[in-house]
């Protein structure tokens, strides 16, 4: 059945084409990731969670519960 099925091999053109697509985007975007153009962008997000609240940083004394009810909305 699967001789029969793969005999007529035209329509593998479309998944080796999708494949070789998938590869080069994938291997743009991890060239794109880990370009040392962009170290300094991570340096700077790296250090978000350890600075105060001023920066966009998590304020401990702060109450975390973030529950809301219809009531509390409006």
């Amino acid at each position: 059945m699967w001789k029969d099925l793969f005999s007529s091999a035209d329509f593998m053109s479309l998944p080796l084409v999708t494949l070789f697509l998938f590869i080069g985007v994938f291997v743009g975007v991890a060239c794109w990731t880990f370009s040392k153009k962009r170290k300094s962008h991570y340096d700077v997000m790296a250090q978000m969670p350890l600075e105060g609240r001023a920066h966009g940083g998590f304020d401990s004394q702060r109450d975390t519960n973030t529950d809301t009810t219809k009531e509390e909305l409006r």
